[in-house]
């Protein structure tokens, strides 16, 4: 019995042929990082703090998303706080939100999936801190491979 990994001869052809044989191999991909971490942030309404656009003709798959907060001063008055990554202002993937006066206890959340974002999606990192005093630490980062649609 044989076994083929990849097709016979495969590797004897000129890229550009291998290219033409496997339509899903995408020589224009490209990679997207978009992160935004800071530490020491007072209260603050919705804030977006990075923004990506799938353009015209291309695909964005996300490779991997992490959100985080961390409380680092206690408020006079604690409020909603949180992380969130936006799709189009209609979907959270992955969001934190808390509401709480307790320092230094992490809160997290990761993507544990891909999805596919199609020209014109708005994918938006926002953070936000409806106390009254205190400080957050924020961490929102995602990843994308964009290629031709």
């Amino acid at each position: 019995m044989t076994i083929h990994v990849t097709r016979p001869g495969y590797l004897d052809t000129p890229l550009s042929t291998r290219a033409r044989l496997q339509p899903w191999y995408q020589p224009n991909f490209i990679r997207v990082n978009k992160y935004y971490v800071a530490a020491s942030i007072p209260p603050h309404g919705a804030t977006c703090r990075w923004s990506y656009t799938v353009p015209t003709n291309r695909l964005a798959i996300s490779a991997a998303s992490h959100a985080q907060i961390v409380r680092q001063t206690a408020p006079t008055t604690p409020g909603l706080a949180g992380v969130i990554l936006w799709i189009n202002t209609l979907t959270r993937l992955p969001d934190v939100v808390e509401v709480t006066s307790t320092v230094g206890v992490p809160k997290l959340s990761s993507l544990g999936h891909s999805f596919i974002a199609v020209p014109g999606d708005v994918i938006q990192g926002v953070t936000s801190d409806g106390s009254v005093g205190g400080l957050y630490f924020y961490s929102l980062c995602a990843n994308f491979m964009e290629f031709d649609a």
